[in-house]
């Protein structure tokens, strides 16, 4: 069973000090965005390299990621603040987003520069 909820904080400095990391695939490993909007705004605000993000998951699996829309905005606000966002996949199925979620951050999204 995974569970990145334990060492996210030890990914999170991984990846920062990795430039050559393109695609980071999460999925299903019980992480909970409403507890964890540090480590992943450290992840993605000034990242490189980093183009796709997949925190999705499997119906089938019970280890599920619950991003929320606290994570959602977090990941938003992170490639907002970022000078050199590449983010242009991002992966969320079946993450505990609502609507309101996805609201906020199409705002986030529409405020930065093309």
């Amino acid at each position: 069973m995974n569970d990145l909820n334990l060492n996210l904080e030890t990914l999170a400095n991984g990846i920062v000090a990795n430039s050559r990391i393109v695609s980071l695939k999460l999925q299903n490993n019980n992480l909970d965005g409403r507890k964890h909007q540090r480590e992943l705004i450290k992840m993605l605000r000034d990242h490189r390299s980093l183009t796709c993000l997949d925190f999705g998951n499997s119906e089938d699996i019970k280890n599920r990621n619950r991003m929320y829309n606290d994570g959602l905005i977090a990941i938003g606000s992170a490639i907002y603040d970022s000078s050199f966002s590449l983010i242009s996949e991002l992966h969320l199925q079946s993450c505990g987003i609502t609507a309101e979620g996805l609201y906020k951050f199409s705002h986030i999204l529409k405020l930065m520069p093309r």
